[in-house]
């Protein structure tokens, strides 16, 4: 039996995408990784169906602090928490699963969202740390949510993921399956940046050149602890280079299943179970990132920061914080990794490597995901989004977004269209005044930010019978954002 609880960000409710639909028995946790930025969310999603959490009202997961506000004064942050903690509420369910399964085969991911910002956490984790490294409060200025003392809400959300851990891995001990059960954790990227963190200060990297987002060795290089009683060593360390297309094929050859054809990863199992010697080596691993792209060959790591820069070379034998670009002194081994860097990447229209192509993709994409959250914070149900890169009849990135609704199953009141016009206002969006019409219960307007544009129609349909208003149709939306290669540049706005 299979489980996944914690962040899910390849597929809403309703979608093909959601875990229920992709080998996983059973979900707990977030369906949206805007939603993952707040930790006292207003529900979760079990298993395609969406669950409230006690006691947290509904709050934006960006925003400042005002300017009236004392930042040092706890009450002034009361308004950014709520009395459920989603990680908490995530743990409880992760326990109660191996609870009920430990009598079975069983296969439990959970991707936790911290240490991802906001910083959200108990107060009374944060008394742990209380005085003990010198803050200065974060106003929210850099993303996410304001925190009076943001090293120790950041330290202390880590401590209370481990304590977690720990319950978890005390759960196996009580159920008499911890010397079956294979126990791994690591990291999907390096430290972060932003939303009052202070990588700098905790010296996050280990000296490491670069954080979250970048192709330097601090944004991609991440620890992987393995507990397997009996076959792993305690206290053994291997400098194995391994990615996590390695997972796979491990836990396939773990579980006694054939290994897909179709996967670049190679198996931990020998250096894990202490034969180094039998452990097949990557010739090459490669990656990529907004246009940015790296390859690690042996000692070699060429990096370069889109498809037109320089390819910089690094010896990681020699200079593991990659300070000293080498190419000019390897300009044959440079062309040598520039070319493997070029096969060693799949073509991919939603996927472009050109950084350009890229952000607006993103941007398009960023957009439905706007509309798409404020359709699930007002319970209007589960909209079906879906994402066009653009390419030969489709010159321009676009997507949409659907909903249908029987009007008894929503909110008295909800209005989508009046939700969606008032999301979009309040994170900057214009309206295109002659776009704007409205009809009976019904409304279709435009907003324009930047370079993309978003045409909706949203309501909830009505007819007057016999003098009264009687809503008559399904609750909708339907919704299509694209780049403004598209949009009429000469509509006035307001």
């Amino acid at each position: 039996v299979t489980a996944a609880i914690g962040k899910w960000g390849l597929g809403g409710p309703g979608d093909s995408g959601e875990p229920n639909q992709q080998g996983f028995d059973h979900w707990y946790g977030y369906m949206c990784q805007r939603e993952a930025h707040n930790y006292y969310p207003t529900h979760l999603w079990r298993d395609g169906v969406r669950e409230a959490l006690p006691g947290n009202p509904p709050f934006r997961a960006h925003q400042r602090l005002p300017a009236t506000a004392d930042p040092t004064d706890p009450a002034a942050h009361a308004a950014y928490r709520g009395e459920t903690y989603s990680m908490d509420a995530m743990l409880k369910d992760a326990v109660a699963f191996v609870r009920e399964h430990a009598g079975e085969p069983f296969f439990l991911y959970l991707p936790f969202p911290v240490p991802h910002v906001a910083l959200q956490v108990p107060d009374e984790s944060v008394a742990e740390y209380a005085g003990q490294f010198p803050e200065t409060p974060y106003l929210g200025d850099r993303g996410y949510l304001p925190h009076p003392t943001p090293r120790a809400a950041y330290a202390a959300m880590i401590t209370r993921m481990d304590r977690g851990i720990g319950e978890i891995l005390r759960t196996l001990e009580e159920m008499g399956v911890a010397d079956n059960t294979v126990v791994i954790f690591t990291s999907d990227n390096g430290p972060t940046f932003n939303g009052g963190t202070d990588s700098e200060f905790f010296a996050s990297t280990a000296g490491l050149r670069g954080l979250k987002t970048t192709l330097y060795e601090g944004g991609i290089r991440v620890p992987l602890i393995v507990r397997w009683p009996g076959h792993v060593e305690p206290g053994a360390v291997s400098d194995h280079v391994s990615a996590f297309w390695d997972h796979l094929p491990t836990l396939a050859e773990i579980a006694g299943a054939p290994s897909p054809a179709q996967t670049d990863g190679l198996s931990l199992v020998p250096v894990l179970t202490g034969d180094p010697a039998d452990q097949p080596q990557h010739e090459r691993l490669y990656w990529e990132y907004h246009g940015g792209q790296a390859l690690l060959s042996g000692r070699w790591k060429a990096v370069r920061a889109d498809p037109d820069a320089a390819v910089e070379l690094y010896d990681l034998s020699a200079d593991p914080v990659e300070a000293e670009d080498v190419a000019a002194a390897h300009r044959d081994l440079v062309a040598r990794l520039a070319e493997q860097m070029r096969r060693s990447r799949s073509e991919s229209a939603f996927f472009p490597l050109d950084r350009a192509a890229a952000a607006r993709l993103a941007r398009v994409r960023s957009a439905c995901g706007e509309i798409a959250a404020v359709v699930r914070a007002e319970e209007l149900g589960a909209p079906h989004t879906m994402a066009d890169p653009g390419g030969p009849g489709a010159p321009v990135p676009r997507c949409t977004v659907s909903l249908r609704t029987d009007v008894e199953s929503v909110p008295a009141g909800a209005d989508p269209a009046e939700a969606v016009r008032s999301a979009f206002a309040r994170s900057g969006w214009t309206e295109d005044i002659d776009a704007a019409a409205d009809g009976a219960g019904t409304a279709a307007f435009a907003h324009t930010k930047d370079d993309v544009r978003c045409e909706v129609s949203a309501g909830r349909p009505a007819s007057l019978v016999d003098g009264e208003i009687v809503e008559d149709g399904p609750v909708y939306l339907d919704a299509e954002c694209f780049t403004s290669d598209l949009a009429d540049a000469s509509a006035p706005h307001r």
